[in-house]
C-alpha cells in the first residue's frame, strides 16, 4: 500500500475514515442515545375479587390490598368512578386499600345483579403506561342467611 502524502492524502484519508464509521452499527450502549426509558406503574394483583352474601352483611369480605410500584419516581393518583368501591391509601409507600361499600350496590332492587364490574385506575403523569386499569369484580350471592351455615370463612376454597 502507498502512503498518501501532501493535502490531498490527507484529505482523503479523512473521507474513508469518515465513511467507514458512519456505515458501523451502534453497540447496545450507543443504540438508546443516552436516554432511558421513562418509569411505568405495575400493580400487583393485577385484578381483585370480592364475594359477598347479599342477605349477609356479618359476612362481607374484608378489604384487600393494592401493591401499586413505579420505581419510585412518579406522583401516581388511584381513582374509580363506582361509588360502591372506596380506595384509600393504608400509610405504607404504594399500598391502597380497597372495600365495599355495601349501602350503594342495590342488592334490595328486584333485578339484583349477579355480579358487579368496576375498574380502579392508575395514572401518573410521565409513565409509559398510564393510565393502568385494574379491573374490580364483586360476585354476589342471594342464598337466604339460613341456607349459609355456621359463621366463619364464607369461601371454602380459602
Amino acid at each position: 500500500m502507498r502512503a498518501l502524502t501532501g493535502a490531498a492524502g490527507s484529505l482523503m484519508a479523512a473521507l474513508c475514515l469518515t465513511a467507514c464509521e458512519a456505515n458501523t452499527a451502534p453497540n447496545d450502549a450507543e443504540a438508546g442515545g443516552g436516554r432511558t426509558q421513562a418509569p411505568a406503574i405495575t400493580a400487583t394483583p393485577t385484578q381483585l375479587l370480592f364475594r359477598i352474601y347479599a342477605f349477609a352483611p356479618d359476612r362481607d369480605p374484608p378489604s384487600q390490598i393494592l401493591q401499586v410500584s413505579d420505581g419510585g419516581t412518579l406522583n401516581w393518583s388511584a381513582d374509580t368512578h363506582t361509588s360502591w368501591i372506596t380506595v384509600w391509601h393504608s400509610g405504607a409507600p404504594g399500598r391502597l386499600v380497597v372495600g365495599l361499600n355495601r349501602s350503594h350496590m342495590g342488592l334490595e332492587a328486584l333485578d339484583r345483579p349477579p355480579v358487579l364490574k368496576t375498574t380502579i385506575t392508575l395514572s401518573a403523569a410521565g409513565a409509559s403506561n398510564s393510565p393502568v386499569q385494574i379491573p374490580v369484580l364483586v360476585l354476589i350471592s342471594y342464598v337466604p342467611p339460613d341456607k349459609l351455615g355456621p359463621p366463619g370463612n364464607p369461601d371454602p376454597r380459602e
